[in-house]
């Protein structure tokens, strides 16, 4: 194997972080080189030591021409960053900062989105040469000289600055602050979604970066300053994962061996627990007894039951909301019924991918379960988004007919796992609006329950009793006295309770018994003036059943 040639240059001269581009145009014009020469001098090998036609730049083969270590070349362009970390925070405009660039420094970290100003002069960034050109940073550039506009108006650098930059790398620290942020976005957990580059927006907004270096611990880097427009991200703290609590964890969890306890149609995946869930609750708590009146979610069941029903719209949502997450969900829905023997439930790629974890770092090992489980929920909630929306455009006339729905092909806001210093991992979601089904529960105090309750007996006490007054005075019975006529007495509290008379010919005679204000018990009938007066509830009742025998041989027709 032979050297190449060493390239003429200055030892020394790469800065921290400094751009590729930029240090192979120093390059060539050091050497008197076409860029396009260079690149093919520093462009890989194979293994009989020829070019390859379509290969890029081979860093360390450059670092070998120039006489500099490899590592100097580290950020020297966005392609260090994982591909979903490239789309989601770096733009395809090349920028530049005019200070830097008159001290012989340039680098690529300036195309991140949401930095406006450099993080060294903090004066704002130029992607636009005077004449109105984008800044084209590229080696098959065919106008103009190496490392200037086609318009010679604006020099990247000038023959000395090309020899040696007056920059050093004691001035870059508040680089080192960025470096080191984007070192902490490359380490955290994401989805298969994101690393795959499907269903997924692939670009992060102002207050996903807030949110993500709240949960890294580590402040926005100068200069990366974005303004959010809402509050759309929460972050969850984890568990602590000790080393000792996770063996204990671990040993638990397999020692309960759930495989064999899970459904045959369902895998113990944290992905179909979660979905069936939120089916569950919603069946049982949200919408009960809907397969009565609605047995398929059709948009001509919708339009008829909505005026009738004010749940139509939420089962209509969920029955969207399943189809889009359970592909052969009518297999065993509508009306509910056991699958057919064989099959086995799946969900949609679109909430698989998201509900994955890539790459499975042994930093999130501890916690891996957990995040699975939000990250499912995660997912769910947001098809649920977008099939509430659907039906809400639908019922207002402004949307296409459900059928024709396809919300599985949709992206959906990404979800980020982080793990800080003190061995906590933050998990970062979107806060989703899922309307009336999912939303928060607003939970009062128990005192104003108490007091909730109080005010409806009373109020229901004051409703009982006007009725009975209406009904003007009636026979009372008592052992004592015997028959006396009086109105109703009045209740002393508002225990007032509803009873069925039993040991009557008609035994669906209803009476009220409670309390009255002298301390004795009254049982009086619901439809009829008698009532009865005991020192007990069971002496009253049987007072009541020898007053109405008594009335029948007094008056039959009674």
């Amino acid at each position: 194997m032979t050297e190449p040639p060493r390239l003429t240059w200055y030892r020394g001269s790469v800065l921290p972080y400094a751009s590729l581009y930029h240090t192979l145009l120093r390059a060539c014009e050091l050497n008197g080189l076409l860029p396009r020469e260079l690149a093919v001098m520093a462009r890989p090998r194979d293994r009989h030591e020829a070019p390859r036609p379509f290969g890029g730049i081979d860093r360390e083969r450059l670092a070998t021409l120039l006489g500099e270590p490899a590592i100097k070349f580290r950020w020297a362009t966005v392609d260090d960053a994982p591909a979903w970390l490239r789309s989601a925070l770096f733009s395809y405009d090349t920028r530049i900062c005019p200070l830097c660039l008159a001290e012989g420094y340039h680098t690529d970290l300036f195309a991140l989105r949401f930095l406006q100003t450099c993080p060294v002069h903090a004066v704002p960034l130029r992607s636009h040469c005077r004449c109105g050109r984008a800044f084209m940073m590229i080696l098959s550039d065919p106008d103009g000289p190496p490392g200037s506009c086609p318009c010679d108006r604006l020099r990247f650098f000038t023959p000395e600055l090309c020899r040696r930059p007056r920059m050093t790398s004691a001035n870059l620290q508040a680089m080192d602050q960025l470096v080191a942020w984007l070192d902490g976005m490359t380490c955290l957990a994401h989805s298969e979604a994101v690393a795959y580059q499907c269903f997924w927006t692939q670009e992060l907004e102002p207050e996903e970066f807030l949110a993500l270096s709240e949960a890294m611990g580590s402040p926005c880097p100068p200069g990366l300053q974005p303004h959010p427009t809402k509050n759309a991200l929460r972050v969850v703290h984890g568990p602590n994962t000790i080393f000792h609590n996770d063996v204990c964890h671990q040993q638990a969890f397999a020692d309960l061996d759930l495989r064999e306890k899970a459904s045959s149609y369902w895998s113990d995946a944290p992905a179909f627990s979660v979905y069936r869930a939120m089916a569950r609750h919603f069946r049982r708590h949200v919408a009960p007894r809907a397969t009565t009146w609605l047995e398929a979610p059709t948009a001509a069941v919708a339009a008829e039951t909505l005026a009738h029903h004010p749940q139509a719209a939420l089962v209509i949502t969920e029955g969207l909301w399943a189809r889009s997450v359970e592909p052969y969900v009518r297999l065993r829905r509508w009306p509910y019924r056991a699958p057919p023997a064989g099959v086995f439930g799946e969900l949609s790629e679109q909430v698989m991918l998201h509900a994955s974890i890539s790459p499975p770092s042994r930093e999130f090992s501890a916690t891996h379960t957990w995040i699975a489980y939000h990250a499912a929920a995660t997912a769910l909630l947001q098809v649920w988004a977008y099939a509430d929306k659907a039906v809400q455009e639908f019922l207002l006339g402004r949307g296409n007919a459900l059928r024709h729905v396809e919300i599985a092909s949709c992206p959906l806001r990404p979800w980020w796992g982080a793990k800080r210093r003190c061995d906590i991992t933050r998990f970062v979601e979107p806060v989703i609006d899922c309307g009336e089904a999912w939303g928060i529960m607003s939970r009062t105090s128990k005192a104003a329950r108490l007091f909730g309750v109080a005010r409806r007996r009373h109020r229901r006490r004051r409703a009982i009793v006007a009725q009975w007054h209406s009904q003007g005075p009636g026979l009372t019975f008592s052992r004592e006295r015997g028959w006396t006529v009086a109105t109703a007495f009045t209740p002393a509290n508002a225990d007032i309770r509803k009873r069925r008379l039993l040991g009557q010919q008609d035994a669906g005679a209803m009476f009220w018994i409670y309390r009255e204000t002298g301390g004795a018990l009254v049982a009086r009938l619901c439809d009829g003036r008698v009532q009865a007066i005991g020192e007990t509830p069971r002496t009253a009742i049987k007072a009541l059943r020898m007053a109405l025998l008594r009335l029948r041989f007094l008056a039959p027709p009674y």
